[in-house]
């Protein structure tokens, strides 16, 4: 039976606290597991193939079944897409490290890594929601994030802002990030990321469209 009301809309609110609060548990056991360093990039996907379909209304899913699943099956593709970003990140940050202050050349090198190191923090916005969304290669999931990225600045923009507030609201409490911190922001990040997709997708379907039309 289906409750109206008030009391309809607080237990639905309950539901989905518990909802968000055991996919952040299952999050940070499943890192552990893997001992943070090989458990958090597949930890990470798994919560974000959950996330996924609640963003397109499964809603009903079983969480862990589902968690499970992506993260035994993207365990090796995750942790090399980690490795791939580890090592880009640690590499802008080092030279940047390195460069001296003076000449005009490093100058221009700090600004040239500085451009690099904010596309590579756009595309890692769009990163996981494209990995669960799509089945490609490691290669193929770093251009597309690229140019979501580069296409898409307006999300991208979004999206750390949204970061920033939820980062606000943890800070002023507290004790709701082991509870909420990262399935909050995994959600955050795949509500708007599946807006992009979903204008990519009707993009696409006009321009079969057209093209069927013109073949007509």
């Amino acid at each position: 039976m289906e409750m109206h009301g008030f009391t309809g809309a607080f237990y639905r609110v309950c539901v989905w606290i518990a909802r968000f609060a055991y996919v952040n548990a299952l999050w940070v056991t499943f890192t552990l597991l893997g001992l943070i360093v090989l458990g958090f990039m597949p930890a990470t996907t798994a919560m974000f193939a959950v996330v996924r379909r609640w963003v397109q209304n499964d809603h009903d899913i079983p969480i862990f079944k589902t968690f499970v699943t992506n993260y035994r099956k993207d365990f090796v593709k995750a942790n090399g897409l980690g490795l791939f970003y580890g090592l880009l990140i640690g590499l802008i940050l080092v030279n940047l490290a390195l460069l001296p202050p003076d000449p005009l050349w490093a100058t221009l090198l700090r600004y040239a890594f500085m451009f690099i190191g904010l596309l590579t923090f756009g595309a890692l916005l769009f990163l996981i929601p494209v990995f669960v969304h799509f089945e490609l290669s490691i290669y193929q999931y770093v251009r597309t994030s690229i140019m979501l990225a580069l296409s898409y600045p307006h999300y991208a923009i979004t999206m750390t802002a949204g970061m920033f507030a939820l980062q606000y609201v943890f800070m002023t409490v507290p004790g709701l990030i082991p509870f909420f911190a990262a399935s909050f922001i995994s959600y955050v990040l795949m509500w708007l990321s599946n807006r992009v997709f979903s204008h990519l997708k009707k993009r696409s379907d006009a321009t079969d469209y057209e093209g069927q039309a013109s073949g007509v």
